[in-house]
């Protein structure tokens, strides 16, 4: 695999933008038509953030969306075979969006929604100082590159493990520090509970936790893609944290700034993950029977706060 990993990439960073946009297309009707396991996942979380929907208005937007996710990976494909080309996709910015940041340390959160790779890459050839909490990939020679191409314009990795101490570092020397937390976290890893949907979802109280401690601001970011193959940013400042502020009030604001985006750009959210892994045990019957059949249950119990919230 490691051997062909170049080579693939070279063949798949070549798709001219119209080639992609068809191919994403068809193995998004494939996907469908075959009714693989990705295409129920998609189905099933679909159901559960918008039950309003029928069964035709939902598998057509699964295939949306699952188009919209293989043209992402295909999209970034072309960004690390030439990472150069990052300056033909930069995302218009919000007005005074960039003036604000320059120079200024602040979390930024993005959801799966679009294409973050370019408000990664953008971002530092638009004059920020970014960083940016990465997993470190399975395939030691895919990370390698990946990596390299990534930091060609600019933008600072932070590999996940460890990344406390340099995530600190970062942000005192003024740095920007992009995350993306719409993950499952388990509470054994210290991942908490807030409302996504309208149902318990676990997420990383990371971002929450250093804006607390460092009195910084909370900007929630997407690269929303255009009909004409464009990106346009999407920002949502939160307030500035205050001393009644938790990491759990905090967190479910993120959380809700991530759901208005999503409700905006369905079709461009990854619905492949399943959000709604863990199934809290102390949760009312008429809300666990919400939950997607992929849901487990485990020992673990949202808070009050928050079953008062979705009661």
């Amino acid at each position: 695999m490691s051997l062909l990993t170049r080579p693939v990439l070279a063949v798949l960073g070549r798709l001219s933008p119209c080639f992609a946009r068809r191919l994403a297309d068809t193995l998004a009707r494939t996907c469908a038509r075959l009714r693989l396991q990705a295409f129920q996942t998609v189905c099933d979380n679909l159901t559960v953030a918008f039950p309003e929907l029928d069964a035709t208005q939902r598998e057509q937007l699964a295939r949306q969306s699952i188009a919209s996710s293989i043209l992402t990976g295909l999209e970034t494909a072309r960004l690390i075979h030439r990472p150069t080309l990052i300056s033909r996709l930069l995302p218009a910015w919000p007005p005074g969006f960039l003036d604000r940041l320059r120079g200024q340390p602040a979390i930024v959160c993005l959801p799966h929604l679009g294409n973050w790779e370019v408000f990664a890459q953008g971002a530092p050839l638009a004059g920020l100082q970014v960083s940016a909490i990465a997993e470190t990939l399975s395939s030691q020679t895919l990370d390698a590159i990946v990596t390299q191409a990534r930091e060609t314009n600019g933008l600072h990795i932070i590999k996940r493990d460890g990344a406390a101490r340099k995530v600190l570092l970062a942000l005192r020397q003024g740095h920007c520090v992009g995350m993306l937390v719409d993950q499952n976290l388990s509470p054994v890893d210290g991942g908490i509970f807030v409302s996504f949907f309208g149902l318990p979802a676990t997420m990383s109280p990371l971002p929450a936790r250093l804006a607390r401690k460092l009195h910084l601001p909370i900007i929630v970011c997407a690269s929303v893609r255009q009909p004409d193959g464009s990106f346009a940013c999407i920002a949502r400042h939160l307030p500035t944290p205050t001393p009644d502020d938790t990491d759990e009030s905090l967190s479910q604001h993120i959380a809700d700034a991530f759901e208005t985006l999503v409700r905006d750009y369905p079709e461009q959210y990854v619905w492949l993950y399943k959000r709604w892994r863990y199934l809290p045990q102390n949760l009312p019957q008429n809300l666990a029977a919400k939950f997607p059949p992929y849901a487990v249950h485990r020992r673990y119990d949202a808070p009050e706060t928050l079953l008062q919230r979705l009661r």
